[in-house]
């Protein structure tokens, strides 16, 4: 994907790859199949709008084993799959999240 203007300005590179960041980042992948296990849980009690972002051909989160998943457990969220952005969505198509939100 080629990023949009900005974008490096943007990421934050210097703090995202710092060595206390890196180990969050390790930590959440070792948790994430336990903890997404118990939140799912709580899907059925959903009662604000839920609209699902999903980047066409993500290969961070596959979306087959997450945002499609997702949508098929609560029942009443929206789906939208955006081209041209796989895993950043908020750094490629950020007005799409602004745009949902209002």
């Amino acid at each position: 994907n080629k990023p949009t203007s900005g974008f490096i300005d943007r990421v934050g590179a210097e703090l995202t790859l710092r060595p206390s960041i890196l180990e969050s980042y390790a930590l959440d992948a070792i948790n994430l199949k336990s903890s997404l296990s118990r939140q799912s849980k709580n899907y059925e009690n959903l009662s604000i709008p839920v609209t699902i972002l999903a980047g066409v051909g993500d290969r961070v989160t596959p979306n087959r084993i997450h945002s499609f998943q997702l949508y098929k457990d609560i029942k009443h969220s929206k789906l939208i799959e955006l081209n041209n952005v796989e895993h950043s969505i908020p750094e490629l198509n950020p007005m799409k999240i602004i745009e949902e939100i209002q």
